[in-house]
Parts: C-alpha cells; structure tokens; sequence
C-alpha cells in the first residue's frame, strides 16, 4: 500500500518536526514504511530539497512562495481599505482579521494545487491531510479515486460554520479525531458523516520519552544552567499562548510559593500567535472572549504576572523536541493549565512516559488521558485557586507523586504509544477498504 502525507503548509518536518502535528506526520510515516510506501509533502525549507528521503520515507518539497505573497497582499488591501474608510468617511471596518486566512478557500492554493498534481501522477493507495479542510475538493478534483483521510488534531470543523465547510469534507472518504471529544463533535454537527469518522489517539516515543535514559549529569547540568538548587520543579512545556493558561499557573505559583516557597517554574516553549478563533464573537461565552483579548499582548501580560515571583519563574524558550525529555525528568510535577477544549495534548503523553505526575484540566480530550487520582490531578480551567491546591497537594507527597508516574507510565504503554497508533491508523484503512 502506497500512502501520502499532506503536512500543513507551515509546519517544517526536516530535519526535525517542530510542532505535535509535524511530529505526528513523521512518527506514522516512518512506522507504516517498514510494510508500506510513504511519500510526505510539506513545504520546501532551506534544509529541504525538493526531494529528500528520511528513515526510508521520500520527503517532496513545495514551494510556497506564491502562496505567502497573495495573502501579504490581501493583507496590505484590507489595511488600506480600513485606513481609507476611517479618514473619509469616519467609518471603522473589520476585514477578516490576517491570520484568520487559515479558514478561507485561497489560504495556500498553490501549494495543494502543486500537491495535488503530483498526487495525480504518483497514484498512491490513500492520501492523508492535516487539518485544513478546504484543501479536500482541490486533493479530489485532480484524484477521484483515491481515498482521502482528513486528519483533525484541532475543533475547526466543530467552530466553523457547517454550510460553508459541508461541501468540503463530503469529498473524505475516513475524518479521523486525535480524540473522542474531537469525533464526536463532528459527528453532532455532520450527522450525515458519522460513518467516516473514528477516534485515531496520539502518541508518544517511548524510547525517546524514558526516564531512564536520562543521565543524572544531565539533570544537573538544567539545574547548574537555570541557577537551581534543591527547589522542587513545576514544569510547563508548549507553545506559550492564552488558551494554553499560563497566565492561570503563574498566578496559582503566587498562591503556591506563600505556602512552599521552595519550588520554581520552568516555562518551555515558543511565545506564538495563534489564529483567532473561527467562531463568531457573538457566539463566544466569556472564557473564549477572554483567551481572544489576552492574544494581543500575551507576552506582555505574563511578564506582569510574574513580577512579584519572577525569581520563581524562568522562562526557558524554545527547546529542540530531542531535548524535552531531559526536562521532563528533571521535574517533579508536570502541569498543563489548559482553559481551552484541548484536542488531545502530546505534551502529557510525553510527561506520563517520563514517569511524572500530571496536573491539568476537565477540557476537551484532556480527560481521556489523564485518569483523575490515578495519573495525576484533574481541576476545573481557568481555576486559581484549584490549579494551586493541586500542585501544592502532590508537593507535599513524594510517594503520590511516585504511584502516578508509575501508572501514567503503563497508560501511556498501553495506549498512547506510536506503534499502537499506527496499529489502529492502518486497521482503519484496511476495514475502509473492504467496505468498499
């Protein structure tokens, strides 16, 4: 079986992947290789020729120099439009904002357009893209008989209005969810298309993501770098936006260091803007409106935050993801504050794997990883006070912190590793196929 991968036009898969759909992306390609055929497509970088092979899977690269020049100059007409409309005649407009052309038609036509032709030539089996939805009529005018699975690691298809994307994803022969939260969402709103869609969990690199494989020197060597001593570690890795709730965990830390002052929190991860949400500002309730202001100076907003503690509060940056798994077990409790309905999040797969406890949020498809009281804590989003309690609760136990690492470590064995993802992903096709 030949299969193709479509990466998001964005994301950069050599000669590492940067982000958990990248990382997806390579993880399924390079395990399905050693039965089948995998060829990837993803954009072209200055270490990414156009064609390029990687643990036996063929990596094509596509331009996307045309792509980014059209939605600069739609960017730079809405802007004079708006200026225009305000000097003559006093009047505000609200174009779509720039980096809402995730969710237009022309968002990137060229590159799927390039993709696929070359599709059309190279006829594999199946045919697998991330996420962007608008992309599928374009994949099927040019491949009619090739299945087409639409893999969502994120709620578009749930916040975006029906009618307009119904007409796209008719053309998906399977709709894959990183999560139950995420299918069945779908299905709710796409009744019609329930017999497409099936959960496809995450999953983590248990090699790489070993606490064991993790030397003690290493360990110290973080603590040396980041001016540490015997102070217990919280840890936060991800991209560093709102819906994230950082800002939450920053200010449970000033609840937290009133009562153990020995601890710190280290902060991994980019500061990244992120698309404003598709739904519609009147639809939003109050939590999302909130995540929408915080975007426009997160950065800022933090660095306020953590005045009265910022001798607490490191942050780290941008980390390699080879790198994480040192962090991981260099902490004592890991958290993610999450005040959004997170689609699945690989970063707890990862923490589990390390054998750390958990604390994160009753949101989206977190609760289908974490097991309340068993692998970690679970508290309500946007909860201060609550988030404090429970990192305050597993710094005062070192054995409950110890029995759920050992249990976070087995779920994670049993359920979220790449070879079982991979087992469920091509269970799917092949069950796909002898429907049809």
């Amino acid at each position: 079986m030949k299969i193709a991968f479509i990466a998001q036009p964005f994301d950069v898969l050599l000669p590492n992947p940067k982000n958990s759909i990248s990382i997806w992306v390579d993880e399924i390609s390079s395990k399905i290789v050693q039965n089948h055929e995998a060829v990837v497509y993803s954009a072209k970088t200055d270490s990414h020729d156009e064609l390029t092979q990687k643990n036996n899977v063929r990596h094509v690269g596509i331009s996307t120099v045309f792509d980014k020049k059209i939605i600069e100059i739609i960017n730079k007409f809405q802007a004079r439009i708006q200026s225009l409309f305000s000097k003559v005649l006093g009047i505000k407009i609200k174009f779509y904002s720039p980096k809402s052309h995730f969710f237009r038609w022309y968002y990137y036509l060229f590159y799927i357009t390039d993709i696929s032709l070359k599709i059309q030539q190279e006829k594999p089996d199946s045919v697998v893209l991330s996420n962007f939805s608008q992309f599928l009529p374009i994949i099927r005018f040019f491949n009619k008989n090739t299945k087409i699975i639409l893999m969502m690691q994120c709620d578009w298809l749930i916040e975006i209005d029906a009618k307009r994307i119904d007409s796209w994803i008719k053309n998906a022969d399977i709709i894959l969810g990183c999560s139950d939260y995420i299918v069945e969402g779908i299905k709710k709103k796409f009744p019609q298309f329930q017999s497409k869609c099936h959960t496809l969990y995450n999953g983590s690199n248990e090699i790489e993501f070993n606490v064991n494989e993790v030397s003690d020197v290493l360990i110290e060597s973080i603590r040396k770098e980041l001016n540490l001593k015997d102070e217990k570690i919280i840890l936060f890795v991800g991209r560093i936006t709102p819906e994230k709730g950082i800002h939450v965990l920053i200010e449970a830390m000033r609840l937290v260091v009133d009562l153990q002052p020995d601890c710190a929190l280290l902060i991994v991860g980019p500061f990244a803007l992120n698309p404003p949400s598709p739904i519609d500002s009147k639809e939003r309730d109050s939590l999302t409106n909130k995540i929408e202001t915080l975007k426009n100076n997160y950065k800022k907003h933090l660095q306020e935050l953590s005045k009265p503690i910022e001798d607490k509060v490191k942050f780290v940056g941008s980390l390699p993801h080879k790198r994480l798994a040192a962090y991981y077990s260099s902490c004592d409790i890991f958290v993610h504050p999450s005040v959004w309905n997170e689609p699945f999040g690989m970063i707890l797969t990862e923490a589990m794997s390390c054998e750390r406890p958990v604390i994160s949020t009753y949101a989206g498809g977190i609760p289908e990883i974490v097991v309340h009281d068993r692998t970690g804590l679970l508290v309500k989003p946007d909860d201060t006070q609550a988030l404090a309690d429970a990192i305050l609760q597993l710094l005062n136990s070192e054995k409950q912190r110890g029995e759920m690492g050992k249990e976070g470590k087995k779920r994670v064995e049993n359920k979220f590793s790449w070879d079982k993802t991979t087992e469920v992903f091509l269970e799917v096709l092949e069950q796909t196929k002898m429907k049809q």
